[in-house]
């Protein structure tokens, strides 16, 4: 089994250990496995204690561990689900287009308080969906979204749905 397909076993629900990284859609979270495999578990012990797991969701655990460490992108898996990924990290969207790294559409949140980013990742859903399935880049700021289609390296603002409760910090 490949690595990619191993990351494929790592998922994030946010109805699940609000939205840590976790083994196949279960209530098994990756830091725990590591934290076991730390402690001197030894993955058949694991295994025994945990029927539901397999050798590859340990395996996906440490390659999950190795990449975040070294801070190599995990989101190959994401894009495999045809997940939208949203980040604040500006380095994040620019480093996936200047290196072609396959997405299905990154929400990038910039100067907005904690309280607005569920909404405005609706309203950037709602409105650019469609062009962010396929690989676009849409930068959420106080009052805007601005869209980066996929198959150009413009970008073009957007005033958008946002409520006037969204425009404020």
């Amino acid at each position: 089994m490949t690595e990619t397909d191993l990351l494929t076993r790592i998922t994030i629900n946010p109805k699940i250990f609000g939205g840590k990284p976790i083994i196949r859609g279960r209530r098994a979270a990756v830091e725990h496995v590591l934290g076991l495999l730390a402690a001197g578990e030894t993955s058949e012990a694991i295994l025994d204690a945990y029927p539901y797991l397999e050798r590859e969701d340990i395996q996906a655990c440490l390659v999950f561990a190795r990449r975040v460490v070294g801070h190599e992108r995990v989101e190959p898996a994401i894009d495999a689900e045809g997940r939208a990924v949203v980040t604040l990290d500006k380095d994040f969207a620019e480093l996936a287009v200047a290196f072609g790294q396959p997405h299905s559409g990154i929400i990038r949140i910039v100067n907005l308080r904690l309280a607005k980013h569920a909404a405005v990742c609706f309203a950037a859903i709602e409105q650019h969906g469609g062009a962010l399935v396929a690989g676009a880049i849409v930068t959420a700021e106080p009052g805007r979204l601005r869209l980066r289609p996929a198959s150009s390296p413009e970008q073009s603002e957007v005033q958008g749905d946002l409520t006037k409760s969204d425009r404020s910090q």
